[in-house]
């Protein structure tokens, strides 16, 4: 870690790496709208433009936080960022639905991005300036997201659809020249052999588990796809666990990502992630929903999309408010704030869905505490797990905030359906669900929040950022 006091372009370093994340989050968010129309497809098989993107996350994101502490920060960030540029070069000129597909895959590799990056900042600033950083680093996701809505509706209208993989594209190429001239190489790599039968292994658990997350209400239980899923989800993890407390260089070394804090800032993200994430979706819902509903403000794709920017903006502004709370108080207490403010946000939100002041304002909220559980947790991690696993730390901690995203999406999904009003279909999902089936969503992201908050407690006395600037 950089001392105190040595010249550096701290504030230039921040910027590139912030970015990063939010090429993850546009390349995510920018396709949602076009996914009913995308080269004419179905419904169901457009979602796997998105589902491909979260698989090869999934699966690179604990591979290359593994490569980044043994083999340099830097490389995998480039490799990372090449990936996006290379994957949207290919999909903004392919015409075939299959290779839009691959062209997401490879976009997936990106992921990574976010833990590799909130490592590197470890190893690049001053030990004061990096909670500010990790908030940043998570404002600039947040940020991404809300912008990719209205954006990619924008870049489609002007473009075409190939637009949304060219602006994700241009961003990483840039970034990644960015990245070469700021970001030094890894000090002192971690090295060792990497762990192949662990990798194989984890992504294969991986992958059935997501597959399950995403397409298991539609399969349904009963499924042939869906007990393959599960068995081979079961099966591998049960594989994988004895596998790295045996290996000598595992890919996840679990006896440090089993103490406590360690486990329950990981139980904190999965909730955290899944939370935030059905604030987008309840927010945009509630915005586009017909007005012939009790809650719908009849907005469109474009206008709600704006409605959604004061929510990232409230992600920025509360950086340097977490940091403070962090070098203060330390970070239990800031997820702690963060979980406890979306919480009672959520409460109130069951019943305040008749404006669209109402419905910003409580967006904005749930954002600000989501901002504050966040920005915590990579410190967290960081004050109790060594430098040398830093990435891998933090890549099995954006792994499961992944999973809680998409765990929001698919129940969201399945409770809207059962839930469905009879009003059109719904431009954010595929049915306009009743106030009764919002308001059931949004209790029980709020009983996500304060089970966050639940789970500090037992760390909330250890002291977690032991000799870690506060």
């Amino acid at each position: 870690m950089i001392a105190e006091g040595e010249p550096r372009h701290d504030t230039l370093v921040v910027a590139v790496l912030a970015l990063c994340g939010t090429v993850v989050s546009l390349q995510q968010t920018m396709l949602l709208p076009l996914l009913p129309d995308l080269l004419g497809t179905t419904s169901d098989n457009s979602t796997w433009l998105l589902t491909a993107t979260l698989l090869a996350g999934a699966v690179s994101t604990p591979i290359l936080a593994r490569l980044a502490d043994m083999r340099g920060k830097r490389l995998m960030l480039l490799i990372s960022l090449t990936a996006v540029t290379v994957g949207g070069t290919l999909g903004s000129l392919v015409e075939q639905f299959p290779l839009l597909v691959v062209a997401r895959l490879i976009m997936g590799i990106g992921l990574a991005l976010i833990p590799v990056g909130i490592a590197t900042m470890r190893d690049e600033l001053p030990p004061s300036r990096v909670p500010v950083a990790v908030a940043l680093m998570s404002a600039s996701l947040a940020f991404g997201a809300a912008v990719g809505l209205p954006l990619g509706g924008l870049v489609a209208a002007h473009l075409s659809w190939r637009g949304t993989f060219w602006v994700p594209a241009l961003l990483a190429a840039a970034l990644f020249v960015a990245v070469h001239r700021l970001v030094h190489p890894t000090p002192r790599p971690a090295g060792g052999r990497f762990d192949v039968v662990g990798a194989v292994l984890l992504g294969g658990a991986l992958t059935s588990l997501l597959l399950l997350v995403s397409k298991g209400a539609l399969w349904g239980i009963r499924d042939p796809r869906t007990i393959v899923a599960i068995t081979l989800a079961v099966t591998l993890l049960l594989l994988w666990v004895p596998w790295e407390y045996r290996v000598r260089d595992p890919l996840v070394d679990l006896r440090t990502s089993t103490t406590l804090p360690v486990v329950i800032a990981n139980v904190v993200s999965l909730l955290v992630g899944l939370t935030m994430f059905a604030n987008m979706l309840i927010s945009s819902q509630a915005l586009q929903a017909p007005t012939s509903t009790p809650y719908g403000q009849g907005l469109s794709e474009m206008h709600a999309g704006l409605w959604m920017v004061p929510g990232a903006a409230v992600f920025g502004l509360m950086a340097p408010v977490s940091a403070k709370i962090t070098r203060r108080y330390g970070p239990v207490m800031t997820i702690l704030a963060g979980s406890l403010l979306s919480a009672l946000a959520y409460g109130a939100r069951i019943w305040l869905t008749h404006s669209v002041a109402e419905i910003v304002i409580g967006a904005a909220l749930v954002a600000a505490g989501s901002a504050l559980a966040f920005s915590g947790l990579p410190t967290l991690i960081m004050g109790v797990v060594p430098a040398a696993e830093s990435a891998q730390a933090n890549g099995l901690n954006t792994l499961l905030r992944s999973i809680g995203t998409s765990a929001a999406s698919a129940g969201t999904a399945a409770i809207f359906a059962v839930s469905a009003a009879s009003s059109p279909p719904s431009a954010v999902l595929a049915v306009t669900p009743s106030l009764g089936g919002l308001q059931l969503v949004t209790a029980l992201a709020a009983l996500a929040s304060a089970l966050a908050a639940v789970a500090c407690l037992p760390i909330l006395r250890r002291g977690a950022l032991d000799g870690y600037p506060r």
